[in-house]
């Protein structure tokens, strides 16, 4: 069997992108035959065999020198003698160097996907469909199938995800609910009554049994686009064909006052913590889980847990926020076969048994400094838990993120000068604003930017 050696940004990413999906929403007639997975998964004469593509990206898929190759890597050169030629470049400039280099027609097949890719590069005619290159039919797709859905756009497939990951999570200390007398939020998930009553009357006993002289709040870190998306509802949605705002929603509207009355009770702590607070004095921290292991090395004593943000009063739903793994295909390209087997060997990986095996494996390895020092370190239950919350909750993807600065970028960092997303999903808690000001401030020029992003420029 083969070896699969990950690379370190792989070793808390969950395998699959769900475990169980809904059959009415898949992007090919779900009640077909279900095929077993094809090795190789296209033919060596389907333009595949022997074929180099070339990768833009600030790192680089092929192991360093005296690494391991991961298992798509390995798949990919040993299926098809094929390869991934790296093209370096800067994160910030990856965008300037893909324009730059299809004006100059150099070659560039692949790209990591990101929220600019989607609906904002689509829209500039950057990145082709990859329809009729993937057999979403193959059961190795299965689990993917709603995931894949959220990016369907006008008949078509550019976005592919194979794996979420980096979902956001509401992380908090058992040994300082079991000293204030509070219950354990993932017993009450487990119990479906995890829900924003229960969050909010947690933060409030929790600033009541202040007994020190120690300032408590209920909440610190990154939470204002989860707990949006809690509602089950992003501001901007997709129907495959055309974007709208949701901003009117009242469910978004309630999410909006929650935040706020958050920041008025006193109960956020703006302060801008790298991991877990250490004090004790702070009852949940929002964080994506690739920090909960540098949390449970800061906080030895704390016997951390996370869990999903809690579900809207009265829903019977929670609703994830995060990551989806996925290689766009550049337009242009003249390796569409190929950028699509590599793809397919992202998600082959995935679904075979010794990689998950093994990537739980090295979850699990506690990882330390050449001096010894714990740097980073996850528990069996919280790797299983938050499995199980990416198999059981549906995924949500916020278009208005990938719309342009105006719409999403943080700027010169003042109310003013950042972008409509970045105020409604956390300008709540950072700026004396309310919902309903907001979205009477935004909602025209939302729509206006939407009445250009309806149309891709050249539809496939």
């Amino acid at each position: 069997m083969m070896m699969f050696l990950l690379c370190a940004g792989m070793l808390f990413a969950f395998v699959g992108c769900r475990e169980q999906q809904n059959e009415n929403t898949t992007p090919t007639e779900s009640t077909a035959e279900e095929t077993q997975p094809t090795q190789p998964p296209t033919e060596p004469d389907d333009g595949v065999e022997g074929r180099t593509v070339y990768w833009l990206g600030d790192y680089d898929l092929n192991p360093a020198k005296g690494k391991g190759r991961s298992a798509a890597i390995a798949m990919f050169e040993d299926l098809y003698g094929a390869k991934v030629e790296w093209i370096p470049c800067d994160y910030n400039d990856r965008y300037t160097v893909l324009s730059s280099r299809l004006q100059a027609g150099e070659p560039v097949d692949m790209m990591e996907f990101d929220v600019n890719a989607m609906p904002d590069g689509v829209q500039q005619g950057l990145f082709a469909p990859l329809d009729g290159y993937i057999d979403f039919k193959d059961v190795i797709w299965k689990d993917c199938l709603d995931e894949i859905d959220l990016f369907l756009w006008q008949g078509s497939h550019y976005v592919v995800p194979y794996a979420v990951s980096d979902t956001l999570l509401l992380a908090y200390s058992r040994k300082v609910c079991e000293e204030n007398e509070l219950a354990d939020p993932y017993t009450l998930y487990t119990e479906g009554k995890w829900d924003w009553d229960a969050f909010m009357g947690m933060m409030q006993d929790f600033l009541a049994k202040n007994e020190s002289r120690t300032k408590r709040y209920g909440i610190a870190g990154s939470f204002g686009q989860a707990l949006l998306q809690s509602t089950g509802l992003t501001v901007i949605e997709s129907d495959g064909k055309r974007l709208t705002s949701r901003i009117d929603a009242p469910e978004l509207e309630a999410a909006g006052s929650l935040m706020a009355e958050i920041r008025k009770q006193g109960l956020y702590d703006a302060t801008l913590y790298r991991c877990f607070p250490t004090k004790g004095n702070v009852l949940f921290f929002g964080l994506g889980e690739r920090l909960l292991g540098e949390s449970n090395a800061e906080n030895p004593d704390a016997d951390l847990m996370a869990v999903p943000f809690p579900k809207m009063t009265g829903a019977d739903s929670h609703y994830l926020s995060g990551s989806f793994e996925a290689k766009m295909l550049v337009k242009g390209s003249d390796k569409p076969e190929a950028v699509a087997a590599y793809i397919t060997c992202e998600r082959m990986a995935r679904t075979d048994e010794e990689y998950t095996a093994k990537t739980k494996e090295l979850a699990l390895e506690t990882v330390e400094s050449p001096s010894g020092q714990t740097l980073s370190l996850i528990t069996e239950e919280q790797y299983d838990a938050i499995a199980g919350y990416k198999a059981e909750i549906p995924m949500l993807y916020e278009f208005g993120y990938g719309m342009g600065e105006t719409m999403y970028g943080e700027n010169d960092y003042t109310f003013a000068g950042r972008g409509m997303m970045n105020n409604l999903t956390d300008g709540l808690l950072k700026f004396n604003t309310t919902w309903a000001a907001m979205r009477d401030m935004y909602a025209a020029d939302i729509n206006a930017l939407l009445g250009t992003a309806e149309e891709p420029t050249d539809a496939q």
